[in-house]
C-alpha cells in the first residue's frame, strides 16, 4: 500500500467497491456497513485483533487552526461520518514536515503542513493510507458536533 498519493472519499453505500483493497479493509467496511446510526456507541470495537479495530466518538469539532496534521506508519484510517459533517485536511507525506518524533506505540506522528480541505457528510468515509497526512476534526461551522468512526486497518 506504500506510495498511495491520493485519498479515497466515497459513501458507505459503495463500500463493497473497496473490499478489493484487501481482507483487512473488507472487514473494516463490513463493520461500518453494519452500524446502526441510532444506537449508543462505546469504543473501542475489536474487529480482528490488532489487524482491524474501530473507535467511535462524538465530539464538538474545532476550528481548523486548532487541529493537528497527523500520520501513521502501520495503519490506514477509514474515517466514517455516522452523524453530522466534518472537514478533514489532506497532504501527501512528502509535502509535510515532521514536528514530533514518531510514537510507535500509538502509531502517530504530527506534522506541519498546508493541504487540501475535504468535506465528509453523513454516510461518507475517507480512507487515509500511511502516506496520507491528514487533519481530522475540523468544524464546518462553529460548535458543530459529529459522531464518527475511525477504523484502523493494519497495512504493514
Amino acid at each position: 500500500m506504500k506510495g498511495c498519493t491520493e485519498v479515497i472519499i466515497d459513501n458507505i453505500k459503495n463500500a463493497k467497491l473497496y473490499y478489493a483493497l484487501g481482507e483487512n479493509f473488507k472487514k473494516g467496511f463490513m463493520f461500518l456497513e453494519g452500524l446502526d446510526a441510532s444506537e449508543q456507541f462505546s469504543s473501542p470495537y475489536e474487529i480482528d485483533g490488532e489487524n482491524v479495530y474501530a473507535n467511535i466518538s462524538q465530539y464538538t469539532q474545532r476550528p481548523d487552526s486548532e487541529c493537528k496534521w497527523e500520520g501513521h506508519r502501520k495503519y490506514a484510517d477509514i474515517q466514517f461520518v455516522i452523524k453530522g459533517c466534518e472537514l478533514m485536511g489532506y497532504v501527501p507525506r512528502d509535502r509535510a514536515v515532521s514536528s514530533s518524533p514518531y510514537d510507535a506505540d500509538g502509531d502517530a506522528e504530527f506534522f506541519d503542513a498546508e493541504g487540501t480541505i475535504m468535506r465528509a457528510e453523513e454516510g461518507d468515509f475517507i480512507i487515509f493510507m500511511p502516506d496520507d497526512i491528514h487533519r481530522p476534526g475540523i468544524a464546518p461551522q462553529p460548535g458543530s458536533e459529529v459522531v464518527k468512526a475511525v477504523v484502523k486497518v493494519k497495512v504493514s
